[in-house]
């Protein structure tokens, strides 16, 4: 029953659990400042990284954040071939909202859907990292990246991801970077986390011009 009640709660349930955003005891991946271009942008050094990614269509005008995330709950509690828990950590990653992108196998076809992306406690590597039951699901390790990060605050739907998406792109026209890839949003909080202290942020990879 309570992992029912889990499995409803949004894809932002895997950040934190307090009022006011504490992400104590959340594994994040490291990162160095390459750079601030302003008070709310900076470009940031990522190191490679384990992750488990998946993509799921929209249903019914929404789209699949929510379905994506029940897969991914369920895969790092336990529906995985060693039934096997992995610990929760910090940002979920998700891309991909109302755009055309290719899906996870074994749906081979291209649509409308999001891709939800869990970042591995860095204790885990390709080789041991729990085989997903769930063939949506694929484990990779990402390359090293420099990205350019907005930060913000307050509630999170498409048209704030919009117009901070156009901030971070007016910042970025004005610096030394050029976009290299899509934006791709971030979420440390849980749901419940009041609206003034969640931090979310949005994201390009760049390359210097």
């Amino acid at each position: 029953m309570l992992k029912r009640i889990l499995l409803s709660l949004s894809p932002l349930l895997l950040a934190g659990c307090s009022l006011v955003g504490e992400r104590s005891g959340y594994e994040e991946p490291p990162y160095a400042v390459v750079e601030r271009v302003d008070e709310a942008v900076e470009v940031r050094e990522y190191g490679p990284r384990l992750v488990a990614d998946v993509a799921m269509p929209a249903v019914g005008g929404k789209d699949g954040g929510n379905s994506a995330f029940r897969v991914l709950f369920a895969y790092i509690t336990g529906e995985n071939r060693a039934k096997g828990k992995v610990a929760m950590t910090v940002p979920v990653e998700t891309s991909g909202q109302g755009e055309t992108i290719s899906m996870t196998v074994p749906v081979e076809q291209a649509g409308d859907a999001t891709r939800m992306r869990f970042f591995f406690p860095s204790a885990y590597t390709l080789e041991t990292a729990p085989v997903p039951l769930n063939q949506r699901i694929t484990i990779s390790e990402v390359a090293g990246q420099t990205l350019i990060v907005r930060r913000y605050s307050g509630f999170n739907g498409h048209a704030a991801k919009g117009r901070e998406t156009a901030a971070l792109d007016e910042a970025l026209a004005k610096s030394a970077w050029v976009s290299a890839g899509p934006p791709v949003f971030l979420s440390y909080d849980p749901p419940w986390t009041l609206p003034p202290f969640r931090r979310h942020e949005v994201a390009r990879e760049v390359v210097r011009r």
